[in-house]
């Protein structure tokens, strides 16, 4: 997540994703998953809607990427507060209960600790954008989209020179003086 210039940390519109097994064994830390909401006026273009994103290599070497922020459990329930009736739990694949997703409008900050965006808790805090069991497929598609236009926009850049070399020799092969 980008947030650049005037009011661009003020009421945004957040999902909050977490599930069962994202707290600490003595349930004092909730790791939630905050993620710019593709519907705040801020998202497009953004390629990356997460406030947190680390990267760590894998026993095998393999990079997996982590979206987890640390919030108190009392963080945690006043974002559960805020979101109010802009909750679902969604299935996971095998229809099994999976992540537990809420909305919220908040004030953002960056981190203290660590990088990224977090919520500012603490401020005022209210209900989200409506919630359904379609927010995530949302949420990818618009990094898609914005993914799909900057590949657009590089391959236009790549494109530009060659054309404009074309352009030249097409305009010096029209001034050319006449032989005489």
């Amino acid at each position: 997540m980008q947030l650049q210039g005037p009011g661009s940390m003020t009421k945004r519109k957040l999902v909050v994703v977490t599930y069962d097994n994202n707290k600490t064994k003595d349930g004092k830390t909730q790791y939630l998953d905050v993620q710019l909401d593709a519907r705040d006026e801020f998202a497009p273009g953004q390629t990356n809607l997460h406030a947190v994103t680390r990267s760590d290599k894998d026993k095998d070497g393999n990079v997996r990427y982590t979206n987890g922020a640390p919030y108190s459990a009392d963080q945690f329930e006043a974002i559960k507060a805020a979101a109010g009736d802009n909750y679902v739990q969604l299935a996971n694949r095998d229809g099994s209960p999976g992540p537990h997703v809420y909305t919220v409008e908040a004030n953002v900050m960056p981190a203290t600790r660590g990088s990224g965006i977090i919520i500012n808790t603490k401020g005022e805090m209210g209900p989200g954008l409506e919630v359904d069991d379609k927010i995530i497929d949302r949420q990818f598609e618009s990094v898609a989209a914005a993914k799909a236009a900057k590949d657009a926009e590089k391959s236009a850049q790549v494109d530009a020179p060659e054309a404009e070399t074309e352009a030249a020799v097409e305009q010096s092969v029209e001034h050319e003086e006449p032989e005489v």
